[in-house]
């Protein structure tokens, strides 16, 4: 599994890639994290990588996935914005923030760089598990990291996709 982590986020680091393509790498993101013994910091870390993701394919698809997924969805319904208007409303709040482009691309490497180097796989577990040195994570902590991982989820993905079916009826 572990050779596998490392070979699609090499992938995913050097070339441009479209993001359907996560879907080679997502699963054994997934695995590697199960058989950590502390997996809290690892789902912050998915968390940090899906928001690189979210914001690294609207600015790389610029006129793709965000026409679709502003016009599609319940807010471009409540604002009644075409998909150019709302490309251009994405596109202008992306912008505003300086060096956007390099936030989105750190926020997506960085986790990926941390699975390389934290998951190999050693004789005393893995180095994530012996830096952590047993560390008890609250399960508050747990349920918050949940709670933001599916709220995320639910606004950028699954209630647009929603939206769009229900249109679609």
């Amino acid at each position: 599994m572990y050779v596998c982590l490392c070979v699609y986020s090499a992938l995913f680091l050097l070339v441009l890639w479209h993001p359907q393509w996560l879907i080679l790498l997502v699963p054994f993101m997934v695995l590697t994290t199960m058989k950590a013994e502390n997996k809290l910091p690892w789902w912050i870390a998915d968390a940090v990588f899906f928001a690189g993701f979210a914001l690294i394919s609207y600015a790389i698809f610029e006129g793709q996935l965000e026409v679709n997924m502003i016009k599609s969805s319940a807010i471009g319904a409540l604002f009644s914005l075409s998909g150019s208007e709302g490309s251009q409303t994405l596109a202008f709040y992306f912008n505003l923030l300086p060096f956007s482009q390099s936030i989105a691309a750190v926020l997506f490497a960085a986790p990926l760089v941390m699975n390389i180097a934290l998951k190999i796989p050693l004789a005393k577990g893995i180095p994530a598990d012996t830096l952590a040195n047993k560390a008890y994570f609250a399960p508050s902590a747990r349920a918050a990291v949940w709670g933001i991982f599916a709220f995320g989820f639910l606004a950028i993905f699954f209630i647009p996709c929603i939206f769009q079916l229900i249109k679609c009826l």
